[in-house]
Order: structure tokens, then sequence, then C-alpha cells
């Protein structure tokens, strides 16, 4: 099969035709990535229905830039560790816990739309600081678990073709320096609201570090870049694939 055939199937017809390919704990994150896309689509039709603002501290965005976020993330990194030689613990170690992690999260952000209060720097009540700090804590996880697989496509990678490698470790890499700028975007905003700055964190930009250094943008851009890697496995031909993932 040549390299455009590969290229013309959709991610989502080469998942279903690999899945048997997975590991276990790889096809539990698909999995959940797979509900969090389905809950983005879900809050995208109770946005369109609710004829309320895009921007602002308490809008729909927040389950749907988050649910799409995840799901990109979630298989993006089930497919990556197919790439790697794990063991099965290690892989239900770090894939069973960034499943568990990705779910905390998306369940902490979308309780507080459907309450109708703000998900991040919300502090407003007791029960409401309790839940940003869970999900500070369950990002922090997250990183850890991002760090280690970054490290492990340097250490651990399978034998491939070295434009394989290199997007994977280049991509890993974007990913956790997406995590870092969203580490900024916590401290930077913190500190807004103990100093009563509130516009510089619920303004149209989001967090602001400085006169005019959005944060938003770079950690967004940074955080999705590993999100073209199934790209490049998809159109780096059947040659340079791990053998679980050769296509038909």
């Amino acid at each position: 099969m040549t390299t455009a055939t590969v290229i013309r199937h959709p991610r989502s017809s080469f998942l279903r035709r690999n899945w048997h390919h997975l590991s276990a704990p790889a096809r539990v994150l698909v999995a959940v990535g797979l509900i969090m896309a389905a809950s983005a689509v879900f809050h995208t039709v109770v946005f369109l229905q609710s004829g309320t603002a895009w921007e602002g501290p308490v809008s729909w965005r927040k389950p749907i830039t988050f649910g799409l976020s995840l799901a990109l993330t979630a298989i993006t990194l089930a497919l990556i560790e197919s790439c790697l030689r794990l063991r099965p613990l290690a892989s239900w170690l770090l894939l069973g816990t960034l499943s568990v992690a990705f779910v905390v999260e998306a369940v902490l952000v979308t309780m507080q739309a459907w309450r109708g209060v703000p998900s991040h720097f919300n502090t407003a009540t007791p029960f409401d600081a309790m839940v940003f700090s869970a999900m500070g804590m369950t990002v922090m996880v997250i990183v850890v678990v991002v760090i280690s697989l970054a490290i492990l496509s340097f250490t651990s990678a399978k034998p491939g073709g070295p434009g394989l490698t290199l997007s994977i470790r280049a991509g890993m890499v974007l990913l956790v320096a997406g995590q870092v700028l969203g580490a900024a975007i916590i401290s930077v905003g913190e500190a807004a609201v103990v100093s009563g700055n509130e516009a510089a964190v619920f303004g149209p930009e989001g967090v602001v570090l400085g006169a005019a250094g959005i944060l938003k943008s770079p950690h967004g851009i940074a955080l999705h870049a590993i999100d073209q890697r199934p790209r490049t496995l998809l159109s780096s031909g059947p040659n340079t694939l791990p053998p679980a993932l050769q296509p038909d």
C-alpha cells in the first residue's frame, strides 16, 4: 500500500482498524477521549440553544473547549503509547492515571458551568475554592504523566522512521511547554485575583502577563501541537510504523 493510500484514511478509520492492536490502557484512554468529544458536542448544542455569550468567566465555552482539548490529547497520547516500549504495569500506571485525571478535570469544569459559576480562579465559597484546588491538583497529576511520557519518547521509543520519531519527540516537548504555560496562567491569575485585579483574569483575553502578554494563545498552540503527530503517523508510510500499527 502506498503512502498516499494511507493518508486518505481518516483518523477515526485508522483507530477502528487498529483498535485491537492498542494496549488495554491505551483503549481506555481512547474511550475517555471519545467521551470527552461527545461531551463537547453535547455542550455545543446546549450553548447554541442557550443564547448566552461565548466569552466571559461563566460560559458554555469551558466544557466545550475542555472537552475537545482533552479528547484530542487523550487519543493522541494513546497512539503515542503504541510507539513506546512500555511494560504493561507502566502503561496502566501512566495511561490509567491520565484517564482518571482527564475525567475528573472535565467533570469539575462541566459541573461549575452547570452551576452557573466560574470554574477557574473561583474562591467565592468554600466549595468553589475546593473545586478550584482539586482542579489544580488534577492538572499537576497530568503534568507529571505528560513529562514522564515525554522522557520515555526519548528513552524508550520503538524502532521507526526518523521523521516519525522526531515528530513524536518534538510534539511531546511542545506539550510539556504547553503545560508549563498553563502553570504560568494559574500562577499569574491567582496573584491577580488576590490583588483584586480580576480584569487581568476574566477579561476577553483571559490571564494577561504584563501590559499585553496574552498567555492563553501560546498555551493552546503548544498544548495541541502534539495533535498533529497522528497525521504524521498516518503519512509516514507503512514501513515506518510500529508493527502493531501497520495499515491493512
